[in-house]
């Protein structure tokens, strides 16, 4: 450095700051969305049940749980008899936040594991099946750290607008891991 002029060095420093400070107002940082698992376009297992509801006679163990794919257009299809080729397309699942009233009051006698799932999650979606005789309903969620969850549960619409008397209920909920088609 020459000493001599140090009006010429402080220029050359501000403007190399100027230079570095404009990139890093050009450049988008990564979006925290960049990092979001899409649970879309995959098929899944069941790793574990991590919920299961008392009231009904009739029991899943991971074995014997069907096999599940959800299709980028968001549909759920399932696979009952994993010996067959047959996928049942359940319907399409439609985004929803998880609220007290749309999800942990569908939770009967359990305390803190929909409270739990609810304040971890990410991202949610429900889907109704009305086309059985009992309206079946799914939820998807997409937790925080990446988990993937898949609730079933059975839909009371004709006393969905009273509390008191709704028997809507979930009987599942699994823990999916993805799955190779096979």
């Amino acid at each position: 450095m020459n000493y001599k002029k140090p009006a010429f060095w402080v220029i050359i420093a501000s403007v190399v700051t100027c230079i570095v400070v404009a990139v890093c107002f050009l450049t988008n940082p990564k979006d925290s969305d960049s990092k979001r698992i899409d649970p879309f376009g995959k098929y899944y297992k069941v790793r574990d049940i991590i919920y299961e509801s008392g009231a009904y006679a009739f029991s899943y163990t991971t074995e014997t749980t069907p096999k599940y794919y959800v299709t980028n257009e968001k549909e759920l299809l399932v696979l009952e008899d994993k010996s067959s080729t047959s996928w049942l397309n359940a319907g399409t699942f439609e985004e929803v936040g998880l609220t007290k009233d749309n999800f942990d009051r569908y939770f009967r006698g359990v305390r803190g594991s929909a409270s739990s799932l609810r304040s971890n999650n990410q991202k949610a979606w429900r889907l109704l099946v009305n086309d059985s005789p009992d309206t079946v309903f799914y939820y998807l969620l997409l937790q925080k750290n990446g988990d993937v969850y898949l609730t079933y549960g059975y839909y009371d619409a004709s006393e969905k607008d009273d509390p008191a008397s709704d028997d809507t209920s979930i009987r599942w909920v699994f823990s999916l891991i993805e799955d190779e088609l096979n």
